[in-house]
């Protein structure tokens, strides 16, 4: 799953910032061991907006998100993630605006654009955590793979939605 992001933050990034692009290389990779490293104790990922309330909405410990991810991405057979743009802001919040080009292994392609709200947190030794991620998908395009995965092979793409 290629991810590329502008030389220009991966040059000399921040300490938040380089958490969010180790993040990035974690779903990358498909390390999640990594992702429930990167998180807080009490750690929360939502997904917005509210009308994909069909999809688990928010996960709240690092081995949930590992859960999430070891059950979407094991369905992807491709996975292009296209930066547009990251906006570091104070107090650790993070936004990341980028697209993804997927190949679903049951024949559907996936295109979906998102912004990542990134929030990080400094911790007692020094080092950064996530304390939280607010996920905002394009409605249409998740429906859309959803009512796909279920009229092309009955797949569910989660295991307590479907």
């Amino acid at each position: 799953m290629p991810v590329s992001f502008p030389p220009s933050i991966v040059s000399s990034p921040s300490p938040q910032m380089k958490l969010v692009l180790d993040w990035f290389d974690a779903v990358n990779r498909v390390d999640f061991a990594a992702l429930s490293g990167f998180v807080t104790k009490d750690y929360s990922q939502t997904l917005y907006p509210e009308s994909l309330h069909r999809l688990p909405k928010e996960v709240t410990a690092g081995h949930e998100i590992g859960k999430l991810y070891s059950e979407l991405v094991p369905k992807m057979e491709t996975f292009e993630i296209t930066v547009y743009d990251v906006v570091e802001g104070l107090n650790g919040k993070i936004v990341v605006h980028f697209s993804g080009d997927v190949q679903m292994s049951f024949g559907y392609r996936y295109l979906n654009e998102y912004m990542f709200t990134f929030e990080v947190v400094e911790q007692a030794d020094g080092s950064f955590k996530l304390s939280k991620v607010k996920e905002f998908a394009d409605t249409k395009a998740t429906v859309d793979l959803l009512e796909a995965a279920r009229k092309l092979k009955g797949i569910p793409l989660f295991s307590d939605t479907n």
